[in-house]
């Protein structure tokens, strides 16, 4: 919940101080926060993916974690980034069109969500998702959520004039744009690739989807199965989406 919740309490932020095409972007990135922690919920509340417990750990095994956490934190610090850009850039056509655009990037993303959600509560957990936002793209939720990412980043460059004002604003959005590319296209969907291949694999109707289908922005996805990577909780609950 730290992701969506720290994204959606950014956004708030400037949704209490912004008007037009800079609200407008506040209310894209509040509702993905929202909308992410609102699904995880429910998601635990009624799957066998319950929310992580705390577990007992010593001080020297806490502060091991600090690095992880630090770069989790300046993570969602720099996706919030290009709203400051917004707010304080040029409110232009091409701003306004890119700042839709990653809304609805976000809406899709959620639509994939929703859909892959109830197919699996009336077929079983085990059920190969292949309809509607899936009939086109295998993992459309984080295709649709990075592309979301990359258009709000968009918007922000379109808004900054004169650029040299918006420097560190940019440089932060574009860590967070690239840093997110990473953990979505190189951690998350090529997982949850490595894990569908070798699941249905063998399957014909899964054959046939994998070549009518999509990827979706991907690093590292072998087409052939590698020994299984033994993952811990925290990594295993958060990306398997």
């Amino acid at each position: 919940y730290g992701y969506g919740g720290a994204i959606a309490a950014s956004a708030y932020l400037y949704l209490q101080k912004t008007s037009g095409v800079a609200k407008l972007h506040a209310t894209a990135l509040a509702f993905y926060g929202v909308r992410l922690c609102a699904y995880l919920l429910l998601r635990g509340a009624t799957t066998e993916m319950r929310p992580i417990k705390a577990k007992s750990a010593s001080v020297p095994d806490r502060l091991k974690r600090l690095p992880l956490l630090s770069g989790c934190a300046a993570l969602y610090a720099f996706l919030a980034a290009p709203l400051r850009v917004t707010a304080a850039g040029q409110a232009t056509d091409a701003v306004k069109l890119l700042v839709k655009a990653s809304f609805a990037s976000f809406g899709v993303a959620a639509v994939a969500d929703a859909w892959k959600y109830v197919a699996k509560q009336l077929n079983g957990k085990d059920h190969l998702v292949t309809g509607g936002p899936f009939f086109f793209f295998r993992h459309p939720n984080y295709t649709f959520e990075v592309l979301g990412w990359l258009l709000s980043f968009a918007a922000a460059i379109s808004a900054a004039a004169p650029v040299s004002k918006h420097v560190p604003a940019l440089a932060c959005s574009a860590l967070g744009a690239f840093g997110i590319f990473g953990v979505l296209a190189g951690e998350a969907a090529a997982g949850l690739e490595k894990k569908q291949l070798e699941k249905y694999g063998d399957s014909p109707e899964y054959q046939k989807w994998v070549a009518r289908t999509w990827a979706g922005p991907m690093m590292g996805a072998p087409k052939v199965m590698p020994p299984r990577r033994v993952t811990d909780t925290f990594e295993r609950v958060a990306w398997s989406r």
